[in-house]
């Protein structure tokens, strides 16, 4: 009579490590942003808009990045949707803010808290999404 070895068959999966997830996640939000900045940059060149638009479509250009990178991030995890998210949303605004205060050379203005909400918000949204999707395995 043969045994029923179920244990030799299950293969080790590795954990991956939120960090990392998140940066990369974060890495791939940046390429939606870029890509969906030159998609509008092609827009307006067509036509001259004021600088309310252009704000509307930067904003849009972040919150679609930011959901990118925390649909990504949880995806991959496979739990913590919400907590991804906002950690990966954290991640991208604080990028900008660094890079923004070295090419500006100041911090003041009231475009960041915005920027924070829209990272965080866009980016949980998008864990909760993300750990909530089937995945074909």
């Amino acid at each position: 009579m043969m045994k029923h070895r179920t244990h030799l068959r299950r293969i080790k999966r590795i954990k991956p490590d939120p960090v990392l997830l998140i940066i990369l996640a974060g890495v791939a939000g940046y390429v939606v942003v870029f890509a969906m900045i030159t998609v509008f940059s092609a827009l307006s060149s067509r036509a001259s808009p004021d600088d309310d638009l252009m704000s509307v479509f930067t904003a849009l250009a972040l919150f679609a990045g930011a959901y990118a990178g925390g649909y990504i991030s949880a995806k991959n995890r496979h739990k913590n949707g919400l907590l991804m998210g906002v950690c990966c949303g954290l991640f991208m605004f604080l990028i900008i803010l660094i890079v923004g205060t070295v090419i500006s050379h100041h911090t003041n203005g009231f475009g960041a808290p915005v920027k924070f909400l829209i990272t965080v918000v866009a980016g949980g949204v998008g864990g909760l999404i993300g750990v909530n999707s089937t995945t074909f395995r």
